[in-house]
């Protein structure tokens, strides 16, 4: 924790910081603090962040939501790329991780697979996305967003015309959840790639 912190102290007031990548360090709600400079200094500027595999409780993301907010709900980021993937932080992490989608109107290519999220975190999450119009590539594999988060998925994706990849496998969507995601994407032009596996 103390390297990562004077590792991150030592960066944070590079002004042409616009990528931080910390995937793969076991993290948790430590880790963020003592990473917390480097993403409070670049809060504005940063395009890209990718949090993969750091072992992330809802706690964590709520610390990574607030950092970003700090305390202003209406303020907006210029994040194009949000990867969270592979941690722990089950519906919590998704309510927290939504509050902070919301506020990311540029987001392009948005990642949160693997984190135990279920359908209240999903249901939040997917309501977030319909903030983000300009989304490219979606990745909400393996989590359990059930009925719910499937009919708040379809209805933000709708408003995603630029959508190319669209992953909801292994997500528990439920017969009707896939008939609405279906009829979701019907009219969309710019789907390539649909992941509907394990459902």
């Amino acid at each position: 924790l103390k390297s990562l912190e004077l590792v991150c102290n030592a960066l944070s007031n590079v002004k042409t910081l616009r990528k931080v990548n910390l995937s793969d360090n076991a993290l948790g709600a430590k880790g963020i603090h003592a990473c917390s400079s480097i993403l409070k200094k670049n809060r504005n500027t940063l395009t890209e962040l990718y949090l993969e595999n750091n072992g992330l409780s809802a706690e964590a993301c709520r610390d990574i939501a607030d950092i970003f907010l700090q305390g202003n709900s209406n303020s907006s980021l210029n994040l194009k790329v949000l990867h969270f993937y592979n941690n722990m932080s089950g519906d919590g992490g998704g309510e927290h991780v939504a509050r902070l989608v919301k506020q990311c109107p540029n987001l392009e290519d948005f990642r949160l697979a693997s984190t135990r999220c279920l359908e209240k975190g999903g249901t939040a999450l997917g309501k977030a996305l319909g903030f983000c119009t300009k989304l490219k590539d979606l990745d909400l594999s393996d989590n359990a967003f059930n009925l719910e988060g499937a009919k708040a998925v379809a209805s933000s994706i709708q408003n995603m015309p630029k959508l190319r990849v669209l992953n909801l496998a292994d997500l528990s969507l439920t017969c009707e959840g896939t008939i609405e995601v279906c009829r979701a994407i019907r009219g969309q032009d710019a789907i390539e790639e649909l992941y509907l596996s394990f459902n």
